[in-house]
């Protein structure tokens, strides 16, 4: 018969074993990931990927991912520097960068990064006019990224990019800047035909001082147009006979 003392002191350490063994638990960090480890409801460190044993009910790992994600700020109607309303979409592309600031600073960066958005597409736009915004969106998209990335630091969050995804305005405005745009393609077009024909009319000014210039060169330019007619099949040229050529015949 065992001792009683004996007994009682095999007990205690079995218990002991399990109740140690009931707290002790493993947390797996994937690649890509990475976990901080809380005691007490403190930051003590930081966790890689790979398989980690936590001992004790007092402590807490909170796993992050930081990969590339991506925050859609959708359907934000915003008034423009001259006053014109319109609805826009926002990408904003980011990443995880210092997590015990991202765990510190708010109760749910995500929140907090959508209302960043907001808050920076709207500052950027009511700076920029609606044909500025129209023609440049990738000004834009720098403007907002300016002024997203100084809160987003503040969150423990980095900006990868930020781009606008839809700019929608009412139908009137669609018309009329389809008219506006189709007068400027008009204009242009008129434009380089005047040119196109100025640029001829100054070339046919100058060959004809040339002319005048010089007498041989309109017989030279006459010969060159002769070959060039007599080397293609079915033309029929017409030369005018010069006076002084025609006389000279008559006198033989």
């Amino acid at each position: 018969m065992l001792n009683t003392p004996i007994l009682i002191t095999t007990l205690t350490l079995l218990f002991t074993g399990l109740w140690l063994v009931s707290r002790v638990r493993r947390e797996t960090v994937y690649s890509g990931y990475r976990a901080l480890r809380l005691v007490r409801g403190v930051i003590q460190d930081e966790l890689g990927p790979g398989r980690h044993w936590v001992i004790g009910s007092q402590v807490e790992v909170f796993i992050y991912d930081l990969r590339e994600s991506v925050a859609t700020v959708a359907n934000q109607e915003v008034l423009t520097r001259d006053q014109v309303p319109v609805k826009l979409s926002l990408a904003i592309a980011w990443r995880l960068s210092d997590l015990r600031t991202a765990y510190s600073s708010t109760t749910s960066y995500e929140a907090a990064l959508h209302l960043a958005g907001q808050l920076a597409l709207r500052a950027a736009v009511a700076k920029t006019e609606l044909e500025a915004l129209l023609d440049d969106r990738a000004a834009l998209d720098v403007e907002i990224g300016a002024q997203l990335a100084p809160e987003m630091e503040r969150l423990g969050l980095e900006l990868v990019r930020a781009s606008l995804k839809d700019v929608m305005m009412a139908g009137d405005l669609k018309r009329a800047f389809a008219e506006v745009a189709k007068a400027r393609a008009e204009a242009r077009a008129r434009l380089e035909r005047t040119r196109g024909e100025t640029a001829s009319l100054r070339s046919l000014t100058n060959a004809a001082r040339l002319f005048r210039e010089h007498g041989g060169l309109y017989e030279l330019r006459l010969l060159e147009t002769a070959r060039e007619a007599a080397a293609a099949e079915g033309n029929t040229l017409v030369l005018g006979v010069p006076d002084g050529l025609q006389n000279g015949h008559k006198s033989l």
